[in-house]
């Protein structure tokens, strides 16, 4: 059984990412742990310097607010009965802030979330989500509402450890998925180069990825990945991130809209 973490805004429940929830659990019971972050608090996170990891001081919670809050837990929680899915609910982050959720992130196997977890912060809403996803001491899972669950993974490779290093997590957390069909991508503007070790990362993925092809994109990533994903439906991409390789500099503003948001794509995101 692993634990997930699965990240709330209770005002804007994601019956995707609960779909998604639900059938990695028929495929493998788990312990959810809900994490609710009400508004209020995001905007005092806001306004109290959250990405420095100041302390911050809870203020009172206005009544209609809280009642939202109740009634978000109240479908989690019947959500989850229904299900047969082991939970918890975390709704005490009274001085929250990125180091207390990193650190919730330090006991969980996974982290699931959308894009838009930190919308509520407004315009820089996407360097705190960067920010989440660079400091979580655990994969993390990105669902974009309107996803479907996942036939065919994408294995963004490039020859660094993190690449490597997320494929052998995914394949860890999500045997299972792993048996579905599955690409292996290198994408290079240089038709002469080949993809890196190719035989070492053959032998390895093929023993996790029995339905396994591996296909060199001719192609500048930063520009034409995104658009190549157009054609790959219902597939989940599996990165790793913030090295210095050319594809996994994919990973900018560019890439979480263009990917995240416009291609309803899952994307699951480890590093070391």
């Amino acid at each position: 059984m692993k634990k997930i973490l699965l990240l709330v805004d209770h005002e804007n429940l994601s019956a995707t990412t609960f779909d998604f929830v639900r059938q990695l659990n028929k495929r493998e019971k788990i312990m959810l742990s809900g994490v609710f972050m009400p508004h209020y608090y995001y905007n005092h996170i806001f306004n109290y310097g959250v990405v420095a990891g100041e302390g911050i001081t809870s203020f009172p919670v206005q009544e209609e607010d809280q009642q939202s809050l109740n009634d978000a837990i109240q479908v989690f929680e019947d959500f989850c009965s229904t299900n047969q899915i082991n939970y918890k609910v975390r709704k005490d982050f009274l001085d929250f802030a990125l180091p207390a959720l990193k650190k919730e992130t330090r006991f969980a196997d996974l982290v699931i979330l959308t894009p838009e977890s930190f919308s509520v912060l407004g315009p820089d809403s996407f360097e705190l989500l960067k920010n989440f996803l660079h400091g979580a001491e655990c994969p993390c899972l990105v669902i974009p509402d309107g996803s479907d669950f996942p036939e065919l993974n994408i294995l963004a490779y490039d020859g660094s450890e993190t690449a490597v290093y997320a494929m052998k997590q995914f394949c860890y957390l999500f045997p299972q998925l792993a048996t579905n069909e599955t690409e292996l991508v290198y994408a290079n503007e240089d038709q002469d180069q080949d993809i890196p070790s190719r035989n070492f990362i053959t032998e390895l993925a093929s023993q996790h990825f029995p339905d396994l092809k591996l296909e060199k994109l001719r192609m500048n990533p930063k520009k034409f990945f995104s658009a190549w994903l157009r054609g790959k439906p219902n597939a989940i991409l599996i990165t790793g991130s913030y090295s210095r390789s050319a594809l996994s500099e994919i990973l900018s503003a560019s890439f979480v809209d263009d990917i995240l948001k416009k291609e309803a794509l899952p994307v699951f995101i480890a590093h070391r």
